[in-house]
């Protein structure tokens, strides 16, 4: 669960999180346990996305698009 920053965030979408360099395609989206296309800034969100087990994602890792100003660790 997290807060969408800036942009927009679609399902079937790739996203790359940093600083753990895991890459996955979104496959759905959900505010307070109901499935959404989108979400814009300000959304707290829970996202599903494929072939990641929720042990590897964790609290304090960003999520952003690789091909369009991704996150890097600084």
């Amino acid at each position: 669960m997290g807060q969408v920053e800036t942009g927009v965030m679609k399902t079937h979408t790739i996203v790359h999180f940093t600083p753990s360099n895991i890459t996955a395609e979104i496959e759905s989206i959900e505010i307070n346990y109901e499935t959404i296309k989108e979400a814009i800034p300000g959304d707290y969100v829970t996202l599903h996305v494929k072939s990641i087990h929720t042990r590897e994602l964790r609290p304090g890792l960003i999520g952003s698009d690789p091909t369009n100003d991704p996150t890097q660790k600084s």
